[in-house]
């Protein structure tokens, strides 16, 4: 399972230098949210008309725990 790890970590950071090279850098804080808005944030997610559709999309279970940490990975560049 490391490798897979590794893997999603190195796409997701050429993911992110690949936005950086379009100008898309914000990240949560640049948009006004931080930690202590991450509760609401996940709420908002599951309990907003029409976002069920979206979650239901993903390739995996789209669970409060894993839209949370989505959230807080959204918080700082990836390093």
């Amino acid at each position: 399972m490391k490798k897979a790890e590794d893997d999603g970590i190195y796409l997701a950071k050429q993911v992110e230098k690949w936005l950086n090279s379009v100008g898309l850098t914000e990240k949560l804080p640049d948009l006004g949210f931080g930690e202590d808005d991450i509760p609401q944030l996940v709420d908002l997610a599951f309990n907003t008309p029409s976002l069920d559709i979206l979650l239901n999309l993903a390739p995996v279970e789209a669970t409060r725990e894993r839209v949370e940490q989505i959230y807080r990975d959204s918080i700082k560049p990836i390093e």
